[in-house]
């Protein structure tokens, strides 16, 4: 049986920035104007379930390209927000594609945008991931979310794009993890923010799992026997314990 499917506008105090990364090849490279063109995010289903609907970026860029002043569209290195170093360039022209988005990213003319340049030019970077704040999503249906689809994004507003390692950087999931935790201490979370975080878990717990055929690896002398009612008492309570107080309303 499937669900409803529900949309969403986020409130603006709850719209956060996250990563959403696809393959990245370089369409064309300026030697001259130090720009190369590329897509920065497809619309297709990410290893986060998020799928990026065509249509999402439009107000965005259409928002960027009216601004007199033209906020800027940083290109960063692997989305490190920790020093001005890190910005490596910037977007300089951007429409959306049957694809994806298609961006022109500009590259600074200093020694940290020269090693950038000679990877870009090179192809040892096929990674790119956009820094966005999700402004309207659409619900899955309980069949496409047992194929792994967490939301689809009807609406987004693209902050920054960065250049990375593919296939994923595992720091963008972690951040996501302690945002969550974080945001719960301060105030109960919206559904939304509860499937996310349901999401996660399933996803480490898939992780951790043995797959097929796998034999699972020997318990240390020291640990309690699987079959111990203390262990499973205590697995029990490790498993419900930090999402209990979350769920609950």
């Amino acid at each position: 049986m499937t669900t409803t499917m529900q949309r969403e506008r986020i409130p603006k105090a709850q719209r956060e920035t996250k990563h959403i990364i696809c393959p990245f090849e370089v369409k064309t490279i300026d030697d001259a104007a130090r720009t190369f063109t590329g897509l920065a995010a497809a619309f297709s289903q990410d290893f986060g379930g998020d799928v990026i609907l065509p249509g999402a970026f439009r107000r965005t860029i259409a928002d960027w390209k009216r601004s007199k002043t033209r906020r800027i569209i940083y290109l960063i290195d692997s989305h490190d927000y920790g020093t001005v170093r890190s910005v490596v360039g910037k977007m300089v022209d951007a429409d959306e594609t049957a694809d994806g988005l298609l961006t022109v990213q500009e590259v600074i003319d200093s020694p940290d945008g020269e090693e950038i340049w000679r990877r870009v030019k090179g192809g040892f970077i096929n990674g790119m991931s956009i820094g966005y704040a999700a402004i309207e999503t659409r619900n899955p249906t309980d069949e496409q979310r047992q194929q792994g689809i967490f939301r689809f994004l009807k609406e987004v507003r693209l902050d920054e794009n960065s250049l990375v390692i593919w296939p994923m950087n595992p720091d963008a999931r972690v951040d996501q993890i302690k945002s969550l935790l974080a945001t719960a201490v301060d105030r109960p979370l919206t559904e939304d923010e509860l499937a996310e975080l349901k999401a996660l878990q399933e996803q480490i717990a898939a992780l951790l799992t043995p797959a097929p055929g796998e034999t699972p690896q020997p318990a240390p002398v020291k640990e309690l026997a699987l079959e111990d009612p203390r262990r499973i008492a205590l697995d029990e309570r490790i498993r419900t314990l930090n999402f209990r107080r979350l769920t609950s309303r």
